[in-house]
């Protein structure tokens, strides 16, 4: 497993392509609580519990498969 970094801040999807959201886990940094959210181009997409966009970051070449908290981090896990 991987700790989330950041990769490419701004996402380029194609208009054809849809986004599969594969993995989510929820977290608490700060006092906020976030819903973290994984997807099939290895973005991980974050939003306050009400559902309000927070960031998306480029995390991994392929495909997420997991999200984990590992306390005080998020870790993923993918195909590759």
């Amino acid at each position: 497993m991987n700790e989330i970094k950041n990769l490419d801040p701004s996402p380029n999807y194609d208009q054809e392509e849809i986004n599969k959201y594969i993995s989510m886990t929820t977290i608490n940094a700060k006092n906020n609580h976030y819903i973290l959210l994984g997807d099939n181009y290895g973005y991980v997409h974050s939003y306050y519990k009400n559902g309000t966009f927070v960031n998306t970051h480029k995390v991994t070449k392929h495909s997420l498969i997991g999200l984990h908290k590992h306390y005080p981090n998020a870790l993923f896990s993918s195909k590759k």
